[in-house]
């Protein structure tokens, strides 16, 4: 087996370097991230779950991740709500990925195979929004649709290994 190397990818360290957060948003994100954290380690009763946003670039995948989903779903009840993201930030959808909007119709055909009406819903409220599909934006956008929800945030490893908390 042989590898080629292409171009080395820049780290989150040298990215925030080259593209620092406006003082602004650096302190908004700041207490985003310290309410996170007071979920994730118990010092809030909190509940944070999110599913979404997704690539949803492979339909195995997405048929996998809806049936892992269905299982959450029981324990949540109340809604699940499926966000296909329209651009991912931290990764390159691979060459051939399909569009956008075929990408939320294989959503929504796993949705509806969960036969859940009313509880499982799909979203394209990522579609919807230029440039990035950014879990902040998504979430603040929730949060006012459902201001006394409580949310929880499920996430791929791909995600969940570039969170800085």
């Amino acid at each position: 087996m042989s590898f080629e190397f292409i171009k080395k990818l820049p780290t989150p360290a040298e990215i925030r370097k080259e593209l620092p957060l406006p003082a602004e948003l650096a302190k908004i994100k700041e207490e985003r991230d310290a309410e996170i954290r007071d979920v994730l380690t118990g010092k809030s009763n909190k509940f944070l779950v999110i599913i979404g946003p997704c690539s949803a670039d492979n339909e195995d995948s997405v048929c996998d991740y809806v049936n892992r989903l269905a299982r959450v779903n029981e324990q949540v009840k109340d809604k699940l709500i499926l966000i296909p993201a329209a651009l991912p930030p931290h990764k390159e959808l691979p060459e051939g990925t399909p569009s956008p909007e075929r990408r939320l119709e294989m959503t929504a055909k796993m949705a509806d195979a969960m036969a859940m009406p009313g509880t499982v819903e799909v979203s394209d409220l990522e579609l919807r929004r230029p440039g990035k599909s950014y879990t902040a934006d998504t979430l603040e956008q929730l949060h006012r649709q459902y201001p006394q929800a409580k949310l929880w945030l499920l996430m791929g490893t791909d995600m969940f290994l570039t969170l800085h908390l």
